[in-house]
């Protein structure tokens, strides 16, 4: 589970930032909202957490540099990964640009929890760490420095950490991560941490159609993504999956007979036909090719292979804007299903944004899981939880939120506006 998130000098983040998935003591859906971590020193975790904001206030870029730190620990050991340098985007308005971005992540693992992070700039990684807590107090794992002085770096290793640790320093090049380079070189402690953010972090996108298509063969995910269907009140009461033929476009297929290497790549990337099964009031069956069906039923099914893989792994899954062609009671079903011990029993996360307002209810979301993001005058993304206004538990969010109350809201002046109809009023009379 993931406990805290922390990012700084990343796009529109200049300054530090933390996402907490602590509870803020409150006492409202405890038993639903938030999860036994089962480990000690750490207790209950919140299921989820939403961040509001204005567009481009960069409630999009927190979960960016969530899954930017998580594509880093699992591709930079490749040494053909990032040949054109590290995705980190530092902040571009002042003189941060030179300063190297900063993520760390704090989880539970295996019955532990983990606090590991790094420094890195495009060239190199800076700084390194990760810290154990198998009791309460933290245990070095590793650290590894950057001395500009000496164009090395220097390196601490702690008890915890067994195996070949002098081999796997020496492998770790400049722009790869210790962590990653370890765990490709066998180092079951530190191959477990990597796969758990390859595995328990899962983006969620509209985009993961192929994704779906290919779990909901197996009959077990099946029943789910039909028992999903049904609870989100969609008729749909059977699918049927199909290899979709190749790309036949004449381009596609010169590249195909071109290179056998790409041609392999591309049939790796196969797609499917994905058909639902309706049935009518008089028991007739018919069936539907799945893009004939309506846009929220897409975007919903496209979701069921990372909600399945979430919650059967007990991960998070990060979706932005959620409320995109759903439904606004299809959205609010989605969010009580991680809160729902039946449907979510391996404590899976959601951590996602919206402008869904409807959202926004003590019936569904206690205040420690909203949160804001807001960007200055001078261009920085600054995120807060709900908490820090202390609003009554009986308190209608909803509405507060969008009188301002919470900040986060765009300012909309009308002025601008009456200008240029005026204008276009008068190039049209003209």
């Amino acid at each position: 589970m993931l406990i805290e998130f922390t990012v700084r000098n990343y796009r529109s983040i200049r300054d530090e930032q933390v996402l907490s998935f602590l509870p803020a003591g409150l006492s409202e859906l405890t038993e639903t909202n938030t999860l036994d971590s089962n480990v000690n020193g750490v207790g209950r975790l919140l299921a989820s957490a939403v961040i509001y904001g204005a567009n481009a206030a960069g409630k999009t870029t927190v979960l960016d540099a969530l899954l930017t730190m998580r594509r880093i620990v699992i591709r930079s050991a490749d040494s053909d990964a990032f040949t054109e340098g590290l995705p980190v985007k530092p902040f571009r308005l002042d003189d941060s640009e030179t300063m190297p971005t900063m993520f760390e992540a704090v989880f539970t693992h295996d019955g532990q929890r983990f606090q590991y992070g790094f420094e890195a700039t495009q060239e190199r990684v800076i700084e390194e760490w990760l810290y154990a807590y198998p009791e309460k107090r933290s245990q070095r794992v590793f650290i590894r420095k950057f001395d500009p002085a000496t164009n090395d770096y220097s390196w601490q290793f702690g008890a915890f950490l067994k195996g070949a640790k002098a081999t796997w320093r020496d492998a770790t090049r400049p722009n790869a991560l210790f962590l990653s380079t370890a765990a490709l070189l066998n180092s079951e402690q530190l191959s477990g941490l990597r796969d758990w953010f390859g595995d328990h972090i899962t983006p969620g996108s509209e985009e993961s159609h192929n994704n779906t298509a290919r779990v909901v063969q197996i009959p077990e995910i099946k029943k789910v993504a039909l028992r999903i269907m049904k609870t989100a009140d969609i008729s749909i009461v059977d699918f049927e999956v199909k290899d979709a033929p190749p790309n036949e476009h004449p381009v596609m297929r010169a590249i195909r007979q071109g290179d056998p290497e790409v041609a392999k790549i591309l049939d790796a990337r196969k797609s499917f036909d994905v058909h639902a099964l309706h049935r009518t009031s008089e028991g007739k069956e018919v069936w539907f090719d799945l893009s004939e069906e309506s846009e929220g039923t897409r975007v919903l099914f496209s979701q069921i292979g990372p909600m399945v893989k979430t919650m059967g792994l007990g991960g998070i899954l990060v979706y932005d804007e959620l409320n995109n062609n759903l439904h606004p009671l299809l959205a609010r079903a989605v969010v009580k299903m991680f809160h729902s011990p039946q449907w979510n029993p391996n404590g899976a996360q959601l951590l996602f944004t919206t402008h869904a307002t409807s959202l926004l209810s003590t019936e569904i979301l206690r205040r420690d899981q909203i949160w804001f993001a807001e960007k200055t005058q001078d261009g920085v993304t600054k995120i807060y939880p709900m908490t820090d206004f202390e609003p009554r538990k009986d308190a209608s969010l909803a509405k507060h939120y969008l009188q301002g109350r919470f900040g986060a809201i765009p300012y909309i002046s009308a002025e601008p506006w009456d200008t240029a109809i005026d204008e276009m009023s008068e190039e049209q009379d003209g």
